[in-house]
């Protein structure tokens, strides 16, 4: 009785809203069904922990700072602008597991049947950010081939405009995958709330229910606030732009609804903490979207 009541409130939250957007209605098609690690998934929401005076003081330095291995956007998505951004969004990062999003908006751009194995596999990428089903999906969408696989995620990402980030996994020739910019986050997401690609709609189902990142930009958000979201950490050798070195990045990417407006903040980082990002996060939150 217990699961059965728990099942009922969380349909109920998140369907709250019947003039939002479709991906919002949790109903027929969702991944409500499906158990990740041994439990059924359940919608995300903000960690619910008290923004404090000194996550206030840390928002403002990191706001003031400029600092290169820093890069942040705050988007309007429901008006499709760009409220807030840091002073280089085209620096490039290794991507970590937050360019999961790019591999699976191509695989789902290919409008196939989302069949019960498939459902599988994109939920265990984006849920539970899982490297096999990354690789797996990746050959998936070059039919067995990995290679044109990556040639096709590629090619995904220049149809909406994304140019300068490379979402694919791996090496395809000499280039070097899994490098992204914070303009090109926020744009892809932009471009998944629009509906600019096929079944965007299954991917952000997937990031509302998304299992990482509670910590990160969720931490100071209100438990009763709905959060999608998608994670990167890697620690350790890699390659950015052609230039060996060794990172210690940590992404976060979320979508939150405020009043009648939906939301994105972005930040890709090198050597800062989760709590720097959460701090800055839920700062701008309450200046630039609650306060405004």
């Amino acid at each position: 009785m217990r699961l059965v009541i728990l099942l009922f409130i969380s349909f109920s939250i998140f369907a709250f809203d019947p003039s939002t957007r479709s991906f919002y209605q949790f109903s027929e098609g969702n991944y409500l069904d499906l158990k990740t690690d041994g439990s059924l998934n359940t919608i995300a929401t903000g960690s619910g922990v008290r923004f404090t005076e000194r996550n206030e003081s840390r928002f403002r330095k990191i706001l003031s700072s400029k600092q290169a291995t820093f890069q942040w956007q705050l988007r309007d998505l429901t008006e499709n602008k760009i409220i807030l951004q840091s002073h280089n969004t085209e620096k490039l990062f290794y991507g970590a597991s937050v360019t999961k999003i790019f591999v699976a908006g191509s695989y789902l751009d290919q409008d196939r049947e989302i069949d019960k194995s498939a459902r599988r596999d994109l939920n265990d990428l984006i849920v539970k950010s899982s490297n096999r089903a990354w690789s797996k999906l990746q050959v998936s969408i070059g039919f067995g081939d990995e290679n044109l696989g990556r040639q096709k995620v590629q090619s995904f990402l220049n149809t909406l405009s994304i140019f300068k980030s490379i979402g694919f996994r791996g090496y395809l020739g000499e280039l070097h995958g899994n490098e992204v910019n914070v303009k090109d986050l926020g744009k892809f997401i932009q471009h998944s709330f629009d509906g600019q690609y096929k079944n965007s709609s299954e991917l952000l189902k997937l990031m509302f229910i998304s299992r990482t990142g509670k910590m990160r930009l969720k931490k100071y958000f209100s438990k009763d606030m709905i959060i999608a979201g998608k994670t990167g950490t890697y620690n350790g050798p890699t390659s950015v732009n052609a230039t060996p070195l060794k990172v210690q990045v940590k992404h976060h990417t979320i979508i939150f609804k405020s009043s009648d407006h939906f939301y994105s903040i972005s930040v890709l980082s090198d050597g800062h903490s989760d709590d720097d990002i959460a701090s800055f996060g839920h700062g701008l939150y309450k200046y630039y979207v609650k306060g405004k």
